[in-house]
């Protein structure tokens, strides 16, 4: 049978196809103002089964390129995360790193392939995009195209979600990103549960200590691993995740917006967050990013939005009014180092979305994880 298709899709084989996947995304978003490059060295770390410890113990993955003659016209990642199905007793598989030319051709042979792989192992359904896990960055965005881009918050062409419907996937989930104004007083009622808190004397809050951050990595770890864990679908973070991630953020950290909750010495519960470097990381790229990039310093003074990375509350303090007392005092910290908005990220389902809302917050973008085909009945009631 002659193919009508004009795309070629092939595994990736060597290290030059992996730069090529890698790479691609520039293709798609070069001369787009609100996409933040990713940074190579460590897209190719992620990739790599040598420091990546999901790829080399957890999972199985197929890496796809597609091509057009000699031209790559798209990428992405079939994913078979082995403890997803431990967890859940699900035959369901994942893809991820999905990137195409504005043409729905490529986006079907790339989905058509991840759906094939998956069926070969006997997936029948499937989440995304993961890049890997819920725990790496996930979805596509359907709404706040236009607004600043932000740490840590995918963005994706305007085209996809299109493609991914027409394709026959539906919503599984959606992510909203939040702006907060910090200089907005909170209401009545949650004033009167900081000061509650706040007059007890029972819980401080303190800044994180850099001279002993090892020391406080381990402290903290409970506090993060008992409370990121939250409904169906996701997987808790497992330590191996913790102490990268910590690494990771390590050389990034700002004392003063990396606080600390604790109960007679014990900590209960973190908030981290950075400066919002987005709009300026989205700038550095073309002829004169290395321009651009020794003139970084000075353009973050510039920066008046937070993004909060992590609000952890150790499981057995939840409900008790802790975060109220914490997002209290990281506000006033904002506010006093001269900051404007607070960007926070959570899955629909949370319920730290009630709060926000009761904050005032207003709703920037949302992204969405997609499902083929749709959850029965019985899985929605996990939900």
């Amino acid at each position: 049978m002659v193919s009508l298709t004009p795309y070629r899709l092939r595994r990736i084989l060597t290290s030059q196809d992996r730069r090529k996947f890698i790479k691609f995304p520039w293709k798609i978003y070069a001369k787009d103002p609100h996409w933040i490059p990713p940074q190579v060295s460590r897209q190719k770390k992620l990739l790599d089964e040598g420091h990546n410890t999901f790829l080399r113990d957890h999972s199985e993955t197929c890496f796809f390129l597609l091509e057009k003659g000699a031209e790559v016209v798209g990428r992405i990642v079939a994913i078979d995360n082995f403890r997803y199905r431990h967890l859940y007793k699900e035959k369901t598989g994942f893809f991820g790193f999905f990137e195409c030319i504005e043409d729905y051709g490529a986006a079907e042979c790339l989905l058509s392939a991840v759906r094939n792989w998956l069926n070969q192992r006997g997936l029948d359904r499937m989440i995304g995009p993961t890049n890997f896990t819920t725990n790496d960055e996930s979805g596509i965005m359907i709404e706040g195209f236009d607004t600043p881009p932000s740490l840590g918050i995918p963005y994706t062409h305007r085209a996809y979600p299109e493609f991914l419907e027409r394709f026959g996937l539906t919503k599984l989930k959606d992510i909203l990103a939040w702006a907060l104004d910090v200089s907005r007083p909170m209401p009545d009622r949650m004033q009167r549960i900081a000061r509650r808190i706040e007059t007890r004397e029972t819980f401080q809050i303190r800044r994180v200590n850099l001279d002993a951050y090892e020391k406080e990595k381990e402290a903290l770890k409970e506090v993060f691993l008992s409370s990121s864990f939250q409904g169906y679908g996701e997987l808790p973070w497992t330590e191996e995740e913790y102490y990268a991630i910590a690494d990771e953020f390590r050389p990034l950290t700002v004392p003063d917006l990396f606080l600390i909750v604790e109960e007679h010495g014990k900590p209960v519960a973190l908030c981290f967050s950075l400066p919002d470097y987005g709009p300026i990381l989205s700038g550095m790229r073309g002829p004169f990013a290395l321009i651009k990039g020794m003139r970084f310093k000075r353009l973050s003074r510039s920066i008046d939005r937070l993004r909060s990375f992590s609000f952890q509350l150790h499981r057995s303090y939840q409900g008790r009014g802790i975060e109220t007392f914490l997002y209290n005092e990281m506000a006033r910290t904002a506010k006093r180092l001269g900051y404007r908005e607070n960007i926070i990220l959570a899955l629909e389902n949370y319920p730290i979305n009630r709060h926000i809302r009761e904050l005032g917050g207003r709703l920037e973008k949302r992204l969405r994880l997609y499902q083929h085909p749709a959850k029965t009945s019985s899985q929605t009631e996990m939900n």
